[in-house]
């Protein structure tokens, strides 16, 4: 849905411009050594990602189709528990999957103005966060757990908590020359755009959201590329529902790609998104925020003043099979200490 998300993005960093906190300046603090380094973007990343599966059960039939019904059938694991409600397997027994994993991630990528990046992760998996770990029957080897990854100078290194290098390899290289053209591009745009706003006292609400709609539908049925349909919905609750749908062509035949994203009252948060084929859910992600904590914040030094708040916690769910081929829902829950972006190019 490349065409759906493309318009997400703009959309999204316009409503930051609309909530900019001019108290912050932690965007500002590092524009003089950013300028000799050639930094564009910088993103520092402190999370903690607990991740289960579990049987499918009725509460989860928007994402079953026909394939998963049939593979559901199959599996002994159904057969057992016909109603889909989620017993554990033989009473008490469970299966590995069915026992949350934990693990921290920090991350730390540098993009630069010439297109080239660096990036440096670690991460921390031990048998007190892992009971499934704990309990092989083989003890698990510790030592050749990755726990660290950098990237630089068009090298791959990895090293295990010892700082033990397990193994290295050239990088793929990718460069982000593009995609910060196409960055600075939107955000001269949205900057001017909320300037406008601002000085004529426009209010941010389904009302604007629609009337962005129908400015991008008009755009792209003039350049050709006709065929995405969007509803802007009021819901009871204050939110507001942004749908799209298109029709795609696949090797199966086509297919309704339908992308729903709930926003907050004024439109400055995701609360809440959905992606679907024809009339199966396929993925689905929660949002929750803690606009007080200054380290959820990201600032676009190009824009005065200008923050973001990103989430506190993100929960994706989705359909995944096991090896046997039994379908099971995924949850996977990033929960941030910390999640910041810093933008520095020129526009």
């Amino acid at each position: 849905m490349k065409r759906i998300s493309c318009l997400v993005f703009p959309l999204v960093l316009s409503c930051a411009v609309a909530c900019s906190d001019t108290t912050s300046s932690q965007g500002k603090g590092g524009d003089a050594a950013t300028e000799s380094s050639g930094l564009a973007i910088k993103t520092v990343i402190d999370c903690q990602i607990e991740s289960v599966c579990d049987l499918i059960t009725e509460n989860d039939q928007d994402f079953v189709d026909d394939g998963i019904y049939l593979a559901m059938s199959k599996s002994p694991c159904y057969q057992r528990h016909p109603s889909t409600k989620g017993e554990s397997l033989g009473g008490d027994t469970l299966l590995a999957e069915q026992v949350p994993s934990c693990e921290a991630v920090s991350q730390e990528l540098d993009i630069y103005e010439d297109g080239h990046a660096e990036m440096v992760m670690t991460k921390q998996m031990g048998p007190e966060g892992n009971p499934a770990v704990a309990l092989c029957e083989s003890p698990v080897d510790m030592s050749l757990y990755v726990s660290k990854i950098t990237v630089k100078d068009g090298m791959q290194r990895c090293y295990n908590a010892d700082g033990c290098l397990l193994y290295e390899e050239a990088a793929q290289q990718v460069d982000y020359t593009t995609f910060l053209s196409a960055l600075k591009e939107i955000m001269s745009q949205v900057e001017s755009e909320a300037g406008a706003e601002t000085k004529s006292g426009v209010r941010r609400d389904a009302n604007w959201l629609r009337e962005k709609m129908e400015s991008y539908s008009v755009s792209t049925k003039s350049s050709g590329s006709d065929g995405m349909t969007y509803t802007v919905t009021e819901l009871p609750n204050g939110n507001v529902l942004l749908e799209q749908s298109t029709n795609v062509g696949t090797k199966a035949g086509m297919e309704l790609q339908t992308s729903k994203i709930e926003f907050s009252p004024d439109i400055t948060r995701v609360e809440k998104s959905e992606s679907w084929v024809n009339s199966v859910l396929k993925v689905s992600k929660e949002y929750s925020y803690d606009i007080k904590d200054s380290k959820l914040k990201s600032n676009y030094a190009p824009i005065v003043g200008m923050s973001e708040y990103n989430p506190q916690t993100v929960t994706t769910k989705k359909v995944v099979y096991l090896h046997d081929g039994t379908p099971m829902i995924k949850s996977v829950t990033e929960s941030y200490k910390r999640n910041q972006s810093y933008y520095y190019f020129n526009k």
